[in-house]
């Protein structure tokens, strides 16, 4: 049994078609439910779900730096990054050559590989949250995360 701290991380981001995209994080004490750190940030290009990966992954990277004694739950409502490791998908795709089931190549197989190293050295849950259901620091992401795209 793991008798580290659980912090939780809330990531999301916001992009539309390949252009401008926005990424905010939130890593809370569950206990408290207060912010321990946040970030957010815009890239000029991308598409929506590597605004999903950059946010998970510049959170992962700060707990790495100042947490990694801690348990990660990333709370992330992005089922293409939650899923990814919760039904193992990464495997499956690294044992293919890097090809999704149809022999296609996986898109993003940069960003997956940081968050595959991030997996290996930290201790992570990975949780699918619905999006604009209400979740207080999801809804924060959402929102800081939309006008970091927009500039």
């Amino acid at each position: 049994m793991n008798d580290t701290k659980t912090l939780f991380l809330y990531a999301d981001g916001s992009g539309t078609d390949i252009g401008p995209v926005g990424w905010a994080w939130a890593l809370v004490d569950p206990d408290t439910t207060e912010a321990i750190a946040m970030g957010a940030g815009r890239e000029p290009i991308g598409t929506n779900n590597t605004a999903e990966m950059t946010a998970v992954i510049r959170g992962l990277v700060y707990c790495w730096e100042f947490h990694e004694d801690c348990t990660i739950k990333v709370l992330s409502d992005s089922q293409y990054v939650v899923n990814a490791f919760r039904k193992d998908w990464i495997t499956s795709w690294q044992n293919r050559g890097w090809k999704k089931s149809n022999r296609k190549p996986v898109a993003n197989k940069d960003l997956w590989e940081e968050l595959i190293t991030l997996d290996d050295n930290l201790i992570i849950e990975w949780d699918w949250v619905p999006g604009h259901a209400g979740i207080v620091w999801n809804e924060d992401c959402d929102k800081r995360a939309n006008e970091a795209r927009l500039g």
